[in-house]
């Protein structure tokens, strides 16, 4: 009997002192913050659905921000409820949302002078926490309130605790310079015309985006390339990636797009994946409204931080934009860093759970596919491998890669609309010399020794006397201009092409043969009657 009594006692004082551990733990949490809100983590026992949620929201006031694993969501909640929350059924715990735990990982160690990415809670005053950021010492860069809150910032990296005891700030991980994706295959050979166009795709009434880093818009292949979003400066990589999606093959046949009847449109990177997705559906560019939705943007590029498959702020910013604007068709490459041998592949980027990762075969352009590279290959060609850190599958397509033939490809250049008056229209006038000379320079690096290189030389896309307002003279100087630069860059042949005014044609072949640059090279014009 004394047993027994003795068995109890000690049980029910277990109780109380697991009761009491259980109280003063909460407690402490409790005291951390009694007044205004803060940010918890609430772990159910089971699965909840939103009515439940929805039910919980309207009777406390609880804000479910996001979920996150094991029945645990992020909410915002007021302090003076905090004890009523831990009462509710289905409750397993309340913990606090930690200063420390919004650090990225690859912020340990770092010192010095950093570039930042803050993401913030959503709901709250943006605005008012950028004036704190700056207050605490930062040099503020970027304020993005479209699908997700952020702040782009430069900072000492010993002020980075204070960014993170901000209640409203979410999530702090550096920020990192943009570099291209797939841009050093080792090859000679190229895919050639890509397969959708076998099916007759030509992307007719179809308005895509490809976002880059700049993009040559008064090249011959590009004249569909009607919008733009964002700073837009020129570059080859860009240039060329426009051209595998949109590229018309005025220059080369061969060289066509995958939508070379589409409405093209182009974005700067670093305008901001979420508002450049935005922009893409509502149809709003630097040139005005287009009056109808983007429904494709394509990426081959990322913000150069670890290819470890993990996903991050980046990836978030693509899901939101998705989920917010569903109808909008969002592709990144995995990627290709370029850099020799290296596994696992993966940017932050392409791990959006929304959006269209394209992985890469190393594929030797043959028929027999027992040569295909899965694994490794020579330096920058190495394939895209899976899965993502967290397990799911990725790439979500793979394809082959070697060199596909489009805009900058084999030694024609991108000088077509290249004269004073075309770049006029665009603002570019000014850049005649450095455009020209950058093409054909992009064009004897792709070529080596192994061609020559076609500089081209299109229209004015002005008439003469008496039907325009120019004069012999005038187009003369405007294409011997021109043709000058071409020729002091390299260029071995001048290619006149696509002129309907016979006339205009005959002053640039007499611009290209008087010119004492010019007049060892050869130039070429092809003449066909209208029928």
């Amino acid at each position: 009997m004394m047993k027994i009594l003795f068995q109890k006692v000690l049980v029910l004082i277990v109780g109380i002192l697991f009761i009491g551990s259980c109280f003063m733990s909460f407690s402490a949490v409790v005291g951390e913050e009694t007044n205004g809100h803060d940010y918890y983590f609430i772990q159910f026992n089971e699965d909840t659905t939103p009515s439940q949620r929805e039910e919980i929201s309207l009777s406390y006031e609880i804000d479910f921000l996001e979920y996150h694993q094991d029945n645990t969501f992020l909410a915002r909640i007021d302090g003076k409820i905090l004890q009523h929350v831990m009462t509710l059924p289905n409750v397993r715990s309340v913990d606090l949302y930690l200063p420390s735990q919004k650090i990225h990982n690859d912020l340990a160690g770092v010192t010095g002078v950093v570039k930042l990415r803050i993401n913030l809670h959503q709901g709250v005053d943006v605005d008012g926490v950028a004036e704190q950021v700056e207050t605490i010492g930062a040099e503020i860069i970027q304020v993005n309130t479209v699908s997700v809150n952020f702040i782009k910032c430069i900072i000492d990296s010993s002020l980075i605790d204070e960014i993170s005891s901000i209640k409203d700030v979410s999530w702090i991980q550096q920020e990192f310079e943009p570099q291209t994706l797939m841009n050093l295959i080792q090859t000679g050979e190229y895919q050639g015309q890509d397969i959708p166009q076998a099916f007759s795709y030509r992307g007719d009434g179809i308005l895509t985006e490809v976002q880059d880093n700049g993009i040559e818009r008064t090249h011959q292949d590009l004249q569909n390339v009607l919008w733009t979003d964002g700073s837009v400066i020129v570059n080859s990589h860009g240039t060329c990636v426009s051209g595998i999606m949109f590229g018309q093959g005025i220059g080369d046949p061969e060289a066509q797009g995958i939508q070379y009847e589409g409405i093209g449109a182009f974005a700067q990177w670093n305008t901001g994946n979420a508002l450049t997705i935005a922009n893409l559906w509502n149809g709003d560019f630097n040139e005005g409204n287009a009056m109808m939705n983007g429904v494709v943007q394509t990426n081959s590029w990322w913000t150069g931080a670890g290819l470890t498959g993990q996903y991050n702020a980046l990836s978030n910013e693509i899901d939101q934009a998705a989920f917010d604007y569903p109808h909008v068709q969002i592709h990144w490459a995995i990627g290709n860093s370029n850099s020799g041998p290296v596994e696992g592949l993966m940017i932050a980027e392409s791990m959006s759970k929304n959006c269209i990762g394209g992985g890469a075969i190393f594929h030797l352009n043959t028929a027999d596919m027992s040569d295909d590279e899965w694994h490794t290959g020579g330096s920058g060609s190495v394939p895209s491998r899976g899965p993502a850190a967290d397990g799911r599958v990725k790439p979500d397509l793979c394809g082959p890669f070697d060199w596909i033939k489009t805009t900058d490809w084999g030694g024609y250049t991108n000088t077509f609309g290249g004269n004073r008056l075309k770049l006029k229209e665009n603002g570019l006038e000014n850049k005649l010399e450095e455009i020209n000379t950058k093409g054909v320079e992009i064009a004897k690096e792709a070529t080596g020794e192994k061609a020559f290189v076609a500089a081209s030389v299109g229209p004015t896309g002005k008439l003469l006397e008496p039907l325009g307002e120019f004069t012999f003279d005038q187009f003369y100087d405007v294409y011997r201009e021109q043709i000058r630069v071409l020729a002091q860059a390299g260029a071995d042949i001048i290619i006149l092409e696509t002129m309907l005014d016979i006339q205009e044609a005959k002053i640039a072949l007499i611009a290209a043969k008087g010119s004492a640059v010019a007049s060892s090279i050869n130039a070429l014009a092809s003449l066909k009657r209208l029928k």
